[in-house]
């Protein structure tokens, strides 16, 4: 069931944009191949197939616009009635499988019309005493978890397990717990590795470690090889099988989603792990290792473009800084310039304005206007009649002599 649930998760989850319906789950569609592993097969929808074990046939309804597609008995009575199919739909097909799984009888192999949805869901028998006894001795408390998760699925619409992942991961809990090896396989997978350990001493070839298998996050699929991210973290694992159509498919949003695409620039062109919450990166080595040629080639083609982008930025800042500065530096020049024009149109004002100005011999400050006064002190201390007495005296010193000799003329430089 497990190994089921994995296959359909894949197809509703391997891209979130375009989820993949199978649209026909049901015992007739799973096949085993050797040692007994399930394969979900037939994923359009499946040819007219009679059912063998009894006169009734399963077939698919193979229908025109309108009308529901899929097989009598495993289709959603919500997706009957409103036609329209989801993940829901899928999960209530699943749930039949699971019933047949339990019971070991086929939906429809009752002659009076009554299948085991009616008997076990809507009548609510208990399914404990119809266990499959070809299945072997069941545990009861396996059993009653099974069933459980037989009826969330097959709930109403509204109630019913919303995730194919959340049913995955519940098998997936029950495999571990109740599918462990017996005694008895353990003690012949011993025997089975010392006549090898033995076998490989008569070689004298020492036997390879044993590797490490791990979970993969996208088929849920045990395995050796495969992408792990930088926190080394074991259950941080994409299995070689998955990694190249996942990196294939973040390669492709990062070129089609401007956000996407930013993040890709913060991380430095590295990927993030597909673990959510984690924030560790793919190694250039682990992907090399992982990803065909083709997709390695688009993985540092995309990582060359954000080095670029990074460089391009680096230096449109640079040259907008140096920008700024030189246009600083002019306009400082040019207020500079301005002010000595300003200065020298002052002066030379000054000059023609007052012919006879002076500058102070002490601090060289002008120009020192007498006030039109040949001598000096004639006006010098004199009241105005605005209440303020004329200075002849240097502004900036208050020196101050008669002596017109003592007096230097004005320069020409404000001071």
């Amino acid at each position: 069931a497990a190994a089921v649930a994995r296959a359909i998760n894949y197809l509703h989850c391997h891209d979130e944009k375009s989820p993949t319906f199978h649209r026909d789950i049901k015992s007739a569609n799973i096949v085993l191949f050797h040692g007994f592993v399930p394969k979900l097969i037939d994923c359009g929808l499946s040819k007219f197939i009679p059912d063998p074990a009894t006169t009734h046939h399963l077939g698919s309804i193979m229908s025109t616009k309108g009308m529901a597609l899929g097989t009598p008995g495993y289709m959603c009575p919500t997706y009957i009635r409103k036609l329209q199919y989801d993940a829901k739909s899928e999960i209530y097909s699943f749930g039949i499988v699971l019933l047949e799984l339990l019971t070991g009888r086929l939906m429809s192999s009752r002659r009076d019309g009554q299948d085991l949805y009616d008997e076990y869901i809507e009548d609510m028998t208990p399914i404990g005493p119809d266990l499959d006894a070809r299945a072997g001795p069941w545990s009861v408390e396996c059993a009653q978890r099974l069933e459980a998760l037989a009826r969330e699925c097959l709930a109403p619409y509204k109630t019913r397990v919303s995730s194919m992942l959340t049913v995955l991961r519940r098998l997936v809990e029950l495999e571990k717990t109740y599918c462990a090896a017996s005694p008895e396989e353990i003690r012949m997978t011993q025997l089975v590795e010392d006549l090898q350990r033995q076998v490989d001493a008569l070689r004298c070839s020492p036997k390879q470690p044993a590797e490490i298998l791990r979970m993969c996050n996208i088929c849920f699929d045990q395995s050796a090889n495969g992408l792990g991210c930088g926190a080394g973290d074991v259950l941080h694992f994409i299995c070689a099988d998955c990694a190249p159509q996942e990196v294939q498919r973040i390669l492709n949003e990062i070129e089609a989603e401007a956000t996407q695409l930013a993040r890709h620039r913060a991380q430095g062109g590295r990927i993030q792990c597909v673990v959510p919450g984690c924030d560790a990166v793919y190694s250039e080595q682990a992907l090399a290792k992982v990803l065909p040629d083709a997709i390695f080639g688009h993985y540092r083609a995309a990582q060359d473009a954000v080095v670029e982008q990074r460089q391009y930025t680096y230096h449109q800042e640079r040259f907008q800084l140096e920008l700024e500065a030189a246009r600083a530096e002019f306009k400082r020049s040019n207020d500079l310039a301005r002010t000595r024009q300003d200065a020298a149109a002052t002066a030379e004002f000054m000059r023609r304005q007052f012919p006879n100005a002076v500058q102070c011999p002490r601090c060289g400050a002008g120009p020192v206007i007498p006030e039109n006064c040949y001598n000096l002190q004639t006006h010098h201390g004199e009241s105005t009649s605005g209440g303020g007495r004329i200075s002849n005296a240097c502004p900036s010193c208050q020196f101050f002599t008669p002596e017109r000799s003592v007096w230097a003329n004005w320069d020409g430089q404000m001071r």
